[in-house]
């Protein structure tokens, strides 16, 4: 059966260090992907949906901070759409 895309921007594949800033306090993750919507991180902190972050990141060699929540977590990360 094929996966239906439910998702309303366009991923791009971004691995780079992502600093993220949160309840539990700040780690070093890596981001797997990004789009204009959020990101997907991998880290095995537990971070439980609706945690709200700060992600500090790089794209194309332009730093940039943003305002996060989590939205799902799972064995390949932390889904976090940006707010």
């Amino acid at each position: 059966m094929e996966k239906i895309e439910k998702r309303r921007h366009r991923r791009k594949k971004n691995i780079s260090p992502t600093y993220l800033s949160s309840p539990i306090g700040l780690r070093k993750t890596y981001s797997r992907d990004i789009s204009r919507g959020g990101m997907l991180i991998r880290t095995v902190a537990r971070i439980v949906p609706g945690t709200k972050m700060t992600l500090l990141y790089s794209v194309d060699g332009n730093n940039k901070v943003s305002e996060g929540v989590a939205v799902r977590t799972g064995e390949d990360g932390i889904g976090v759409r940006f707010r």
